[in-house]
């Protein structure tokens, strides 16, 4: 995919369509995405009031991929997720927060997806979400027991993922982060 194809919204997806066509090293592709806000589908609660969620814990959309790994599910926008999350009934709300929140608290061997079966977008398996958790700060590396000096592993998320579903075999285009970066950090 070229610039030419796709014009990004937004600073996730010009992160996303950078690392695609390998104009941003990974490490940097990383570092960036953590400060990042992606919308997150959350699931509706049967007795709204006005809009407002009643619940003070909110439940993200997860799904099992083809292998059978569960998944968080995220989008770049909103509107990104529309047609998506008219898969899952139910699954119409959501929030925008930073990837950094949604990594600190992402479930344990469970793989992330930002723009899933669409481009621009990108998946994780639960290796590289626990690697990418390990450039959060300290205190977030040592409550998971992640070596803070890791070394991350990205794929994007390859054009042939079918529609809601990512694709965790099929690895396009696969990246080492460099364990120097995180020694110098």
């Amino acid at each position: 995919m070229t610039s030419t194809q796709s014009t990004p919204r937004n600073d996730v997806e010009r992160l996303l369509i950078e690392m695609n066509e390998g104009r941003i090293e990974p490490e940097n592709f990383a570092r960036e995405l953590l400060a990042q806000q992606v919308f997150m589908p959350i699931k509706d609660e049967k007795h709204q009031i006005a809009g407002f969620q009643l619940s003070t814990k909110a439940q993200p959309l997860v799904i099992d991929d083809e292998e059978g790994n569960r998944v968080l599910i995220a989008f770049s926008s909103p509107e990104r997720a529309k047609e998506f999350t008219t898969e899952f009934p139910g699954h119409s709300g959501g929030l925008l927060t930073e990837v950094s929140w949604i990594l600190r608290r992402i479930g344990a061997d469970m793989g992330f997806s930002i723009n899933p079966g669409q481009e621009p977008g990108f998946d994780f398996d639960a290796d590289m979400v626990a690697m990418m958790a390990s450039l959060l700060p300290e205190e977030a590396a040592r409550k998971r027991r992640i070596p803070s000096r890791a070394p991350i592993f990205c794929r994007r998320n390859p054009p042939s993922a079918s529609p809601g579903r990512p694709s965790s075999t099929a690895m396009t285009r696969a990246c080492a982060m460099s364990t120097a970066m995180a020694r110098t950090s």
